[in-house]
Parts: C-alpha cells; sequence; structure tokens
C-alpha cells in the first residue's frame, strides 16, 4: 500500500511518499522488505520514496512501489506555483473627469504572472484632492 494514495505537487517541489508490504493477512510484514520507486512522468523519485515535480504542470502520473512480484500505486499531479498578489491596477489608468461629474473606478489584484486572482479582496479607496471618492470606487469630481 502506498501512502499518500494521491498528492498534488506544486511545480519543483517535493511529496513524500511511502509503502507498506503487507501478509496473506492485511498485517504488515516485520522486517518490511526493502521497496524499489519508479514514476511514469512529471517528475523523479528517488529510493526513499521523495517525489521531486518537474517545472512543467501535468497529470495524473503514477508513483509505483515494487518489492518482489508485489506493487502498489499512487498517483500525483504537478501543480503550478501557488498565486501570489503582487500588483493591483486601478481602471482608468489616467482618466480626465469634468468638473462636478463622477466616474467609475474598478481594482483587480494580479499574481505574479500578471493574471488576476480567482478571487478578488476588498478595497478601500482613497482620493487626494480633486474631489472624493466612495467605498466602491465611484468617484466624484470638485466643483473646480
Amino acid at each position: 500500500m502506498v501512502s499518500p494514495a494521491s498528492a498534488s505537487v506544486i511545480t519543483n517541489a517535493t511529496q513524500s511518499f511511502s509503502a507498506v508490504v503487507n501478509d496473506q493477512y492485511g498485517q504488515p510484514l516485520s522486517p518490511q522488505p526493502s521497496i524499489a520507486w519508479s514514476v511514469s512522468g512529471g517528475g523523479s523519485i528517488n529510493s526513499s520514496g521523495l517525489f521531486t515535480a518537474g517545472s512543467t504542470a501535468g497529470g495524473p502520473h503514477t508513483v509505483t512501489a515494487t518489492s518482489g512480484a508485489l506493487t502498489g500505486t499512487a498517483a500525483v499531479t504537478v501543480a503550478l506555483t501557488p498565486p501570489v498578489a503582487t500588483s493591483i491596477v486601478v481602471s482608468p489608468a489616467n482618466p480626465s473627469v469634468a468638473a462636478s461629474t463622477t466616474r467609475q473606478f474598478t481594482a483587480v489584484m494580479n499574481d505574479q504572472h500578471g493574471q488576476p486572482l480567482a478571487s478578488q479582496p476588498s478595497f478601500t479607496w482613497s482620493v487626494t484632492g480633486g474631489g472624493t471618492i466612495d467605498s466602491s470606487g465611484l468617484f466624484t469630481a470638485g466643483g473646480v
């Protein structure tokens, strides 16, 4: 039996797998025999069961533990690095707003790849001079 039965590993990260060889009654053998490890893709696995993900997302790939004629498997999927919030993009970027009129602004938080985060945070709006802005990003220009 290979544990965990499935795992998702971030690109270039590691995941430790373990295996237990059981007897015909489902009891762990004592002592445990040696285990040979292999993986069908997505990275590499060492003789201790430590999987190192490659730099490309994909899968699921199969991790196999072999002891004599016995085998056990687990699934491993390689995922892209988790998103990290790195920038806020405000739109419109350089608007011209006529005196005493309004203009709606929006904000989007992007990750390290320039992609919008799947779950956007709430934003706090402020303006220095020229008018006011409410909590939803609606700017009201002053009379001058």
